[in-house]
């Protein structure tokens, strides 16, 4: 379904909070079955803290802007996301208007995520 959860886990930390700590702790409560992430993560996501396990645990919903080259080698199971919306989250972070994009998105992202759970199931 298109059941949203929100958790304050990682604000209650008041510090930084690596995202297989976060993983941990809400896969505890909740059925996690996939991370969304921006494609410009994907420089660094092997350098990310404990990556190989958080890779083993989940599939990955990399979000990619056109023409933008994806290194995906490293992901052991993922499905990339093409968004045709100008913005990043750098714009999110500084408070630029969202109320086209937030929709938008969450329709392109939960169209294709569940193209691919359907096509897992078959």
């Amino acid at each position: 379904g298109s059941d949203k959860i929100v958790n304050n886990f990682e604000i209650e930390q008041n510090r930084a909070v690596y995202t297989i700590e976060a993983f941990n702790h809400l896969s505890k409560l909740y059925n996690i079955q996939a991370i969304v992430i921006g494609a410009d993560n994907l420089k660094s996501i092997q350098k990310w803290r404990d990556f190989e396990a958080l890779n083993s645990k989940v599939k990955w919903i990399v979000i990619s802007r056109p023409n933008e080259p994806l290194e995906t080698s490293a992901l052991r199971e993922f499905y990339v996301v093409p968004i045709e919306i100008n913005i990043s989250s750098s714009e999110i972070r500084n408070g630029k208007k969202l109320d086209f994009v937030d929709s938008a998105i969450k329709k392109q992202v939960l169209k294709e995520y569940n193209l691919l759970k359907n096509s897992e199931s078959q």
